[in-house]
């Protein structure tokens, strides 16, 4: 099992996602850097906020990932300009606006401010994992053990 950390701005967008997967701002995505071990397709994930403090918590009772695919963004002028998913034949997403907000933001311009600091060179690569909540009454039981 994999543990993912969260900010707080996140943490509302997953929690909406466990409860209505199909609302408009619900979060069942996440972008990651290289790390020794992602997480798997089949798999539970851990997903927290502010793992290693005093302040942590899990956010949702542990979902199943469903696919892990690379993923490039690229962006100019503080603004993201393209974001590829999935292997080299693969084209780029079209729809920028519908990606920013699956992944958690109001809008693209808020995702290009996100990202424009931790990578200085324009292009970021890694890994998008995409997970499915579990069951309602299968969440129910998790949070009453």
């Amino acid at each position: 099992m994999v543990a993912y950390s969260f900010q707080k701005q996140f943490i509302e967008p997953i929690e909406l996602g466990m409860r209505d997967p199909k609302a408009p701002g619900a979060k069942l995505q996440t972008i990651r850097g290289p790390r020794k071990r992602h997480a798997y397709p089949g798999e539970n994930l851990q997903l927290y906020y502010a793992m290693r403090t005093k302040h942590c918590r899990k956010i949702i009772p542990d979902p199943v990932c469903l696919d892990v695919r690379p993923i490039t963004i690229q962006w100019e002028a503080g603004q993201i300009k393209r974001i590829r998913v999935g292997w080299v034949r693969n084209p780029p997403l079209t729809d920028l606006e519908a990606f920013a907000k699956a992944d958690g933001f109001t809008s693209l311009r808020e995702m290009s401010a996100f990202w424009e600091l931790p990578a200085p060179d324009h292009f970021f690569d890694g890994l998008l994992i995409k997970w499915q909540p579990i069951a309602p009454l299968e969440a129910e039981v998790a949070r009453a053990a």
